[in-house]
């Protein structure tokens, strides 16, 4: 079964970022005010925003950017908090599409 989306958007998110979009995504009152009644999420598969974004945060802390600057040394750096830490997609329309997001994410992982 395929059935178009009203619109789908794909981004990458910050740490900076990040907590704020996780919040809107789980409905959190505070972070969805622009929308008049929001809806339950449905959580299609895994764990749900905030407790991704939770890990990811996590993760983010423990990585480290190892270089060799131009001296010779190398040098360990935490990872900025402009870098781009998760990548996300939001889709409109709430019909479930089998299969979707499988093909869609194995197509994603080929292209790395």
């Amino acid at each position: 079964m395929f059935v178009a989306y009203q619109f789908v958007r794909v981004q990458t998110l910050s740490l900076k970022s990040g907590g704020g979009i996780s919040a809107e995504a789980a409905r959190v009152p505070d972070f969805c005010r622009h929308v008049e009644r929001p809806g339950t999420p449905e959580l299609l598969r895994g764990v749900g925003p905030e407790a991704a974004w939770s890990e990811i945060e996590k993760s983010a802390r423990k990585a480290r950017n190892v270089y060799t600057n131009k001296h010779g040394e190398q040098v360990t750096r935490a990872i900025r908090k402009d870098q781009a830490v998760a990548l996300t997609a939001v889709a409109s329309y709430p019909i479930r599409v089998v299969g979707f997001w499988d093909q869609t994410i194995h197509r994603f992982h080929k292209s790395l």
